[in-house]
């Protein structure tokens, strides 16, 4: 007997009864022609067809980078039995991952090639394990990093929700987070502040990797609404009340110049800070008169008014003077009482 391929033969040739036995043998996925023949003259031929055995490897080839929220093709390639044939077009194969991952896919069976491709999806960012294999005999596996979107939110935080003008303001963007709710590295991405009002906004210079920060500062009081964004996406936004400061400055008047004894007059004093800004309420400013004249004060400050009420029983010119409580002079004016006519 003779084979026509790479496949063993091992014959009995001689005949017993007029039968004749033989083994054939191949590891390799082919058709093989078995003849029989004597003295040189083929008596009679079949074929035999070897097919592959069940798959045992297979090739991943390698994909990315990739990101969240967007299927991707991972190809396998020779999928192959213990032998290293191709295994036979359309073997099942299967697909597991962890971190969330799913798959979707017309058909997971091979090709004549001993190829076909996974398609995966995560919603998840980090690293994802893939395995493929065939009735519970993994063929290979590979670690697939998915990485997350750009930002569309994120924690903002001050470190004083209420300073007095003039004073720095640190604002710290943190944890920043993509649009399936996956943390962000944010040095990976360009944070822009902005304020809807009079201030400046100082971006730090290197972000850390787990924050952004910038420098706020405002000589105009008022609230400040601080924005954090990305490419034109709102991240987060906060609140900044800048108080006034001190009073450095004040306008005095009498509601009379000239006034008889014995009779009131009313003064009235408005208090800006060193930048303009009107005093908080409850600023205290002193008022003092000479020549013995008495003030009913009202001393702190109401939207930066303060009030007072001036009587003398003498005739004489009285000078008002305002001062902060650390004697500071910050205004004075005078006014003039005469004698009562009888």
């Amino acid at each position: 007997m003779d084979v026509g391929s790479s496949a063993l033969i091992t014959p009995s040739n001689t005949t017993l009864s007029g039968v004749t036995q033989a083994q054939v043998y191949s590891t390799k996925r082919e058709a093989t022609t078995i003849t029989v023949s004597y003295a040189g003259t083929a008596l009679n031929s079949t074929v035999i067809t070897y097919l592959p055995g069940s798959p045992v490897s297979a090739v991943l080839n390698p994909v990315g980078p990739l990101y969240v929220g967007s299927t991707y093709q991972i190809p396998l390639s020779q999928v192959k039995d213990q032998y290293g044939n191709i295994v036979a077009t359309g073997t099942v194969i299967n697909f597991t991952a962890d971190n969330s991952a799913t798959f979707s896919a017309p058909s997971n069976a091979t090709l004549a090639d001993g190829s076909l491709s996974a398609y995966i999806l995560s919603n998840t960012s980090g690293l994802t394990l893939f395995n493929a294999s065939y009735s519970g005999l993994q063929l290979n596996t590979t670690v697939i990093s998915f990485s997350p979107r750009e930002p569309v939110s994120g924690d903002i935080s001050v470190t004083n929700s209420t300073p007095i003008v003039a004073n720095n303001v640190s604002i710290t963007v943190s944890n920043l987070r993509d649009q399936y709710g996956n943390l962000i590295e944010s040095y990976l991405y360009q944070i822009d502040f902005a304020i809807n009002a009079s201030g400046a906004i100082t971006p730090s210079a290197m972000p850390s990797s787990s924050s952004v920060t910038a420098q706020l500062n405002s000589t105009a009081s008022g609230v400040k609404n601080i924005t954090a964004s990305y490419n034109g996406t709102l991240i987060n936004s906060t609140l900044v009340t800048y108080l006034p400061g001190v009073a450095t400055r004040t306008s005095l008047s009498a509601n009379q110049s000239l006034q008889t004894v014995g009779q009131n007059v009313t003064l009235t004093s408005s208090a800006i800070d060193a930048w303009g800004n009107v005093v908080s309420d409850a600023q205290v400013l002193n008022f003092t008169a000479d020549n013995g004249a008495k003030i009913t004060p009202s001393n702190t400050t109401v939207s930066g008014t303060t009030l007072a009420q001036l009587n003398s029983t003498n005739a004489s010119v009285i000078t008002i003077t305002v001062t902060t409580p650390a004697g500071t002079v910050l205004n004075s004016t005078t006014v003039t009482y005469a004698p009562a006519f009888v």
